[in-house]
């Protein structure tokens, strides 16, 4: 439980010290990265190296849906909500899917990424509760399947989400002010009781769910949303942080804000992971690979010298430090 934390001080201890180096020694210039490869997607000689796929995600595309987004942008917290005609009712994915799925099928993808929202099949809980809140719409989940199945039928293998970036309403308070930790501190993800309800929404998805996925995705883009969520409080519930050491304390205090929430979101995958596959070896399943999708900002500075510590702390923070401590159950990053 410790290991997060002291691994994010080492981080933060190395970053400063060598972006100080780098100003010591270095006179300002412009920064060449040469011929650097980014990534590498295989040389085309097998059949796998490289597909194309689809995503979407419930607080994008499902209607009839009241999440926390829907609440969040009622109360102002979306400017396109102001003049987007019923914007309430998304793109009719739940109601509707197969015009998605077949406009998806028809452009040749070989994958679909949809996911499952946490509230919709959870609608009654609370974080104090002591005993873990799994599924309690179940014929939500039959429906899920169902949409699943279309995706299958349709030839597209599935990868499919079990978090993207909408949190259960009974997770949120609406109208609190802004604290020295950020935004919605003590709330969703930096909640003490948040993993085990998290894991045991998961245990029951993984249980009905695991014949037909072809990949899992448990989180997506977990240090985004924990930023915008809690430094920032751009994201629901807010308000917006407007105090610069609130959101550098949220940033760097393992105790709260946004590294609480990653360390949580850290605790909760590789719980999951070990249920996919403990799940796998008792259904006889192949193994699905386990991920999940990380934003990698193309973060370089303008010259050498305080832009360079910019970028070093944002590349050790952003990038490297949640995905360092998946390493032992990440069979897969997904690079946004």
């Amino acid at each position: 439980a410790e290991l997060a934390p002291r691994t994010f001080r080492r981080y933060l201890s190395l970053g400063v010290m060598a972006a100080l180096l780098l100003c010591a020694s270095q006179s300002p210039a412009s920064v060449d990265y040469g011929d650097a490869v980014a990534a590498s997607f295989g040389d085309g000689s097998a059949a796998d190296d490289l597909w194309f796929g689809l995503a979407t995600a419930p607080a994008h595309a499902e209607n009839q849906l009241n999440d926390t987004w829907l609440e969040f942008a009622s109360r102002g917290g979306v400017h396109a909500w102001r003049n987007t005609p019923r914007a309430a009712e998304r793109l009719h994915f739940w109601t509707d899917p197969e015009v998605d799925i077949k406009l998806a099928a028809d452009t040749g993808v070989s994958v679909y990424r949809l996911g499952v929202d946490w509230g919709r099949l959870v609608p009654d809980c609370s974080l104090d509760r002591e005993t873990p809140c799994g599924v309690q719409q179940w014929e939500v989940l039959d429906r899920y399947i169902e949409i699943i199945k279309s995706v299958r039928s349709h030839g597209m293998r599935v990868m499919l989400s079990l978090f993207h970036h909408s949190f259960p309403r009974w997770g949120v308070t609406w109208g609190r002010a802004e604290t020295p930790d950020g935004a919605a501190a003590g709330e969703m993800f930096t909640h003490p009781r948040s993993v085990e309800h998290f894991v045991a929404f998961a245990r029951d998805i993984i249980e009905r769910f695991a014949p037909l996925v072809d990949f899992w995705v448990t989180f997506n883009e977990p240090v985004v949303f924990s930023m915008l969520t809690h430094c920032m409080g751009i994201w629901p519930p807010g308000p917006a942080v407007t105090n610069p050491y609130a959101r550098l304390n949220c940033m760097t205090n393992p105790k709260t804000g946004a590294l609480l929430a990653q360390n949580n979101m850290i605790r909760a995958h590789r719980q999951i992971y070990a249920l996919i596959r403990a799940n796998e070896l008792a259904a006889q399943l192949p193994l699905a690979p386990v991920g999940v999708a990380h934003l990698i900002m193309d973060s370089r500075p303008f010259a050498v010298g305080f832009d360079s510590a910019s970028t070093l702390f944002i590349d050790l923070y952003s990038k490297y430090y949640f995905i360092d401590q998946l390493k032992e159950t990440l069979d897969f990053c997904g690079i946004n």
